[in-house]
């Protein structure tokens, strides 16, 4: 009976509440399994947020990608032009993101009929619940293409090696990123690319230890220097500046 009402029996008898239990609720008895479906996502549209009201919306804008980088310290202190190659979906060379064969015909979304959405149903405690969410077929759209493209097989875009250059701008320290506008994932239909999201981490230098604005460096001197002061050249990133010790 249990299982006719809610979608699964509770295991072994009786719940299993607290960390590790599984999808659904815990602690309170028994679970409530919904197969994979998460509970924010079939109450979202009915009150205007979480994960299921995102979802029903066409997608505009592609996923973000995010790569570690490893730049030197002068490329730090002063920035600098660097070319770096990644693997992101790409554009179809071939359909130009339509997912059709050139020239094919543009039909009715046999999936959701047209309307660029699909209806699910959730049996819940609170009875029966239906969710709207964006058609997988057709990405919103309501139409596709009568004959798939055959580079990319109707997908739109194909992971590529994408090779350019970033500027990596100057003050910039470890566990510090920048942006990379355009340069994430692509998606169908010419909608914008996400964003490449650059981490940073500035290499040891050999002379120079960096404190957020501050280099430091050790420099040997004789005990005669130390005693009686003297006046030595060192080498800055900049240029060499005479000190007084």
């Amino acid at each position: 009976q249990h299982y006719d009402t809610f979608g699964s029996a509770p295991q072994g008898g009786q719940g299993q509440g607290g960390a590790g239990a599984g999808p659904g609720f815990g602690g309170g008895g028994f679970q409530w399994d919904f197969q994979g479906g998460d509970f924010s996502d079939m109450f979202g549209d009915f009150f205007g947020g979480g994960r299921g009201a995102g979802r029903s919306r066409q997608a505009v804008k592609g996923e973000d990608i995010e790569i570690a980088f490893s730049i030197s310290l002068e490329d730090s202190a002063f920035g600098a032009e660097k070319e770096i190659s990644i693997k992101r979906d790409m554009e179809c060379a071939h359909c130009k993101g339509s997912q059709g064969e050139p020239k094919t015909e543009i039909v009715s979304c046999t999936h959701c009929n047209g309307t660029g959405h699909v209806t699910k149903h959730y049996r819940t405690m609170f009875g029966n619940i239906a969710q709207s969410a964006v058609c997988d077929a057709c990405h919103g759209r309501g139409k596709t293409p009568k004959h798939k493209c055959t580079a990319c097989h109707g997908a739109g875009v194909k992971p590529e090696t994408d090779t350019f250059k970033v500027k990596i701008p100057a003050g910039i320290d470890s566990r510090q990123a920048f942006t990379v506008r355009g340069k994430g994932n692509a998606i169908p239909f010419g909608a914008q690319s996400g964003d490449l999201y650059v981490a940073v981490t500035v290499a040891r230098h050999p002379v120079f230890t960096r404190k957020e604005s501050d280099l430091s460096l050790d420099i040997p001197v004789h005990f005669s220097q130390a005693v009686f002061g003297d006046k030595i050249e060192i080498k800055t990133l900049y240029d060499s500046i005479s000190l007084k010790i």
